[in-house]
């Protein structure tokens, strides 16, 4: 079967939905709008995250559900609720059961519920970075868990964000729907498509007019790709791994459960889209292109852009060195990656070349 991928012409966001001041979404989708090579990755992934939603519709229609293996009761303390709801209490047992509950009373979930602590993070850590982190790792990780953050990764996969973050609240984990989709629930893909639906809210601008464009959306990245990074390093489940992974461009956490090239082309290309647009986003604001590149000498403004020897900032400052290394380079460098590259999976690479052996006998 022959695929071929027809670049619409993009038109420009619509004069209604264009703020003033402006907004780093609005300018993503000003970037994407004019630049052709974004344009075609973006309808890439566009077009794989379509072919994924059409399997789920099938799947629905056939099993009656495309995904919910998890409990309705997954993700909260449940002997701790139970325990709460009689009335009883305890000096060391929590009273509350969100997930700044054990941190802000000083006490514990039942010792049913309980899991072993991390470590606390140093007093002086960004605020939104130690949120999203206790937002993780102060929870029970269970089987339940990681068969909703399956469900939640087959959702963003196929491009239903609104979806995932609906089941996450409705497996009683509202703060897991708060770090994967912010900003008050906006959907900020690149696309005119998500403009339009956004509609013109101006949470988004009001966020940035007090820190400045982009800031809120470097935090938010340079956050999510710590949670991913501390997640791996405690052992954690490997689709919650993939999920923070997915908002920052942290290729190297999510290649591992990309199984084949579909799934492999549209974390790459999604990727690779998005650092475009943070960098853009850099060069748009004064003094920041040359803030990045005063962290790395290697630096040139592009993915793979930055030598293996540099050491970027820790910080939401330096964003997105801590990801630029692992993106290919241009979109000839991204299917060259799914043939050979290191962190793609095995068996992505046997079906990739499977399909080159195939296309060589046809043409023969």
């Amino acid at each position: 079967m022959t695929v071929s991928i027809v670049l619409a012409v993009t038109d420009e966001p619509p004069e209604e939905l264009i703020l003033s001041p402006s907004t780093s979404h609005i300018e993503a989708c000003q970037f994407v709008a004019n630049d052709h090579t974004a344009q075609l990755c973006l309808r890439i992934v566009q077009w794989l995250e379509e072919l994924a939603s059409k399997a789920l519709d099938l799947e629905n229609k056939v099993r009656g559900s495309h995904v919910g293996t998890y409990l309705p009761n997954s993700g909260i303390w449940y002997h701790t609720q139970r325990f709460l709801k009689k009335g009883a209490s305890a000096a060391n047992t929590i009273h509350h059961l969100d997930f700044d509950a054990p941190t802000r009373e000083h006490a514990h979930q039942l010792p049913d519920d309980k899991r072993d602590r991390v470590q606390k993070y140093p007093s002086n850590i960004e605020r939104v970075r130690g949120r999203i982190l206790m937002c993780i790792c102060e929870n029970h990780i269970s089987k339940q868990d990681e068969s909703l953050l399956e469900d939640v990764w087959t959702l963003l996969r196929a491009g239903r964000l609104e979806e995932a973050c609906e089941l996450c609240r409705s497996a009683g984990q509202p703060w897991r729907s708060a770090t994967i989709c912010p900003f008050g629930g906006l959907d900020l893909f690149p696309s005119i498509e998500a403009l339009m639906k956004n509609g013109k809210n101006r949470s988004l601008q009001a966020i940035e007019l007090e820190s400045g464009i982009g800031h809120q959306w470097r935090l938010w990245k340079w956050a999510s790709y710590c949670a991913s990074e501390r997640i791996f390093e405690q052992n954690g489940g490997k689709y919650e791994i993939a999920v923070y992974a997915a908002q920052c461009s942290n290729l190297k956490r999510m290649l591992p459960i990309c199984t084949d090239w579909e799934t492999a082309c549209w974390a790459m290309a999604k990727s690779w889209l998005e650092i475009q647009v943070d960098l853009e986003l850099a060069r748009s604001q004064p003094g920041r292109m040359e803030q990045l590149k005063s962290y790395g000498d290697g630096i040139d403004g592009s993915p793979g852009g930055i030598d293996g020897t540099s050491q970027p900032s820790p910080g939401p400052e330096s964003w997105p060195l801590q990801v630029l290394n692992q993106q290919p380079r241009d979109l000839s460098a991204l299917l060259q990656k799914l043939h050979s590259g290191e962190m793609v999976h095995e068996a992505v690479t046997r079906g990739c070349k499977e399909q080159q052996r195939q296309i060589e006998v046809s043409v023969k």
